[in-house]
């Protein structure tokens, strides 16, 4: 059952405003008092992840109306385009918090949305927000899985990856970061249960042609015999014309990714000299 969520707004002084929405069985002046002093809050835990976004764990809190443990994900804005942009665009934590809610709203699962915070300055310029979720207990990530379970059980998780993204593609939602460590899966000795997680660059659409679909696969660290298995479960009828794709999508994509490596070589050469 997806939540409601209530918004509330509150001034910054010199200018500027903190925005939040938060689920409904969430909500409490406890809760609200502490996600509008967040800050504080978010530092004083060490955090699990910190490359371009910063994760932390907050335990139960009766103090703090945190009912049971929660996950916080800082969105950072490091450049200058992004602070351009995102005045017309939602901001990553809405992003976020819309494809979660599509996606339980569709029977698929990701960890359940309790509240983002979102802050601007003087003339609304964006400038970090936040996306809180409650804390999944899983097993491991598909990327661990496929590379430490025996072959019959690897084969039933690819297929069993194959069926959600599949469900997931045909309700015309693109993930655009579907790499296998954003699959979180529980219950992995029984009937598996997968999680889609970092939600923030997903988009939806009425539909999404066969090359939508194949380039949000490129990103799967697949070897070729997995892959096979994988597009067989994923879409029988159009098993080949979905490989040809996938692969010409994803040598696309290495020359990409090879090309901006050299730039960055060629860059600290020169400054280095």
């Amino acid at each position: 059952m997806q939540p409601d969520f209530n918004e509330y707004k509150r001034p910054f002084d010199g200018g500027g405003f903190r925005r939040l929405k938060i689920a409904g069985d969430w909500d409490s002046p406890q809760f609200r008092d502490c996600l509008f002093g967040f800050e504080k809050h978010f530092q004083l835990r060490p955090a699990f992840h910190d490359y371009r976004n910063v994760l932390v764990r907050i335990g139960p809190d009766d103090a703090l109306g945190v009912k049971k443990e929660i996950v916080a994900k800082k969105f950072r804005l490091f450049r200058k385009y992004d602070h351009l942009r995102f005045y017309f665009i939602p901001s990553k934590a809405i992003r976020s918090l819309k494809t979660a809610l599509t996606l339980l709203g569709n029977g698929l699962k990701t960890p359940r949305p309790v509240a983002i915070i979102e802050d601007y300055g003087p003339f609304n310029k964006p400038n970090c927000c936040y996306y809180l979720s409650e804390f999944l207990e899983y097993d491991c990530s598909m990327a661990e899985a496929v590379r430490q379970v025996e072959d019959d059980r690897q084969r039933r998780l690819i297929a069993a990856a194959a069926r959600e993204i599949g469900r997931m593609h045909r309700i015309g939602l693109v993930h655009n970061d579907l790499h296998l460590s954003n699959i979180l899966i529980k219950n992995l000795e029984g009937e598996p249960e997968l999680y889609f997680i970092d939600l923030n660059r997903a988009r939806q659409k009425p539909a999404l042609s066969i090359k939508a679909r194949a380039k949000d696969l490129i990103r799967l660290a697949l070897k070729p015999e997995e892959l096979s298995d994988f597009l067989t479960n994923y879409d029988y009828d159009h098993y080949r014309q979905m490989m040809v794709l996938v692969r010409k999508f994803k040598a696309r994509r290495e020359r990409w990714l090879n090309f901006k490596a050299k730039i960055r070589r060629l860059k600290s050469g020169v400054k280095l000299s």
